[in-house]
């Protein structure tokens, strides 16, 4: 088990800059695709948090531990919600949305916001094959290779890194609900941003696993391949711990040797990828988005308000 779960960790690497689908779809047709899917959730986040600042495992570890030790609550509320929870969701997310805006007292945050959202409604509703990945890739990992658009790390905020495990352990109930956007939601309440959107990255891939036992759902890639696999519940939590542990022994030691300038390669690599999948289409959502983002960075204006091209179409999906 432990080699396969290795490999995932390996293939995590990159996943900070190549979006899960398009990892996972060159191993989904291995035997033990399920564990190479839980290494690669795992090794990704420290890999994005290496290039960042090497200083906050701290948080990834209490995150992880009370990730576990919120487990069983999880499974006893999280059905409960489900039911309770559920029909209300476009009216929870939209307040929760206007929260968010209202928070940031920025008119250009807002119309940014919109702005990616109706485009994101656009290219959904297209004839691309992924437009996940086309979106994904111009709004996000080209912008954080090409332009250095990243957060600054701040002191480590027990509360924000509670609260982020609390509510990625709720994600799976919801579509839309992505690391950026619940760190966003804890934001409002709390002054680290960082800490918080840690804690839910690292939770919410947990979490996202464990609910294909809980809810029966699956809300990411490595959760449809664990949910295709053979593998229990307990076997899923211990190549969780493994993964966990893989990473951390593997990305601390190399944490010197792979910071290097890979910027421009990876860059190419990704247009290649958007070509490949969806053709010179691909290419102009892919550019339009970049350029999309770049009005987002020269706003002085966080990257988070790209995050609407995900969540405008949800609320849309709720709505109609």
């Amino acid at each position: 088990m432990i080699e396969w779960v290795f490999l995932g960790v390996l293939f995590g690497a990159l996943s900070s800059v190549i979006h899960y689908n398009v990892l996972l779809e060159f191993v989904k047709s291995f035997s033990a695709a399920g564990l190479i899917a839980i290494g690669a959730s795992f090794s990704g986040v420290f890999f994005q948090s290496l290039l960042l600042d090497s200083k906050i495992f701290k948080t990834l570890f209490y995150s992880f531990a009370l990730s576990l030790l919120f487990t069983p609550i999880h499974f006893f509320l999280a059905p409960l919600m489900k039911d309770l929870l559920q029909p209300y969701f476009f009216i929870a997310l939209a307040i929760i949305v206007a929260l968010i805006l209202v928070s940031r007292k920025s008119f250009s945050f807002a119309l940014l916001f919109f702005c990616s959202g109706v485009f994101g409604k656009i290219v959904f509703d297209s004839s691309l094959k992924n437009p996940l990945i086309a979106l994904f890739t111009g709004f996000f990992a080209l912008p954080f290779l090409l332009m250095n658009q990243k957060e600054e790390p701040t002191d480590f905020d027990f509360p924000s890194i509670i609260a982020g495990v609390v509510l990625a352990s709720f994600s799976p109930l919801f579509p839309a609900m992505t690391p950026s956007f619940l760190a966003s939601i804890i934001a409002l309440f709390s002054g680290s941003f960082f800490s918080s959107a840690l804690s839910a990255l690292l939770s919410k891939n947990y979490f996202d696993l464990i609910a294909v036992y809980s809810l029966n759902a699956t809300r990411s890639m490595p959760a449809v391949l664990v949910s295709s696999s053979n593998l229990t519940l307990m076997q899923t939590i211990s190549a969780s711990i493994a993964a966990f542990g893989l990473g951390f022994l593997f990305f601390y030691q190399l944490k010197d040797v792979i910071r290097f300038n890979f910027s421009l390669v990876v860059s190419l690599f990704l247009a290649a990828l958007v070509f490949y999948y969806d053709g010179f289409y691909g290419l102009i959502v892919c550019g339009t988005a970049l350029s999309w983002a770049s009005v987002i960075v020269f706003s002085k204006q966080p990257l988070s308000a790209a995050s609407g091209c995900l969540i405008v179409p949800s609320l849309f999906f709720a709505l109609f």
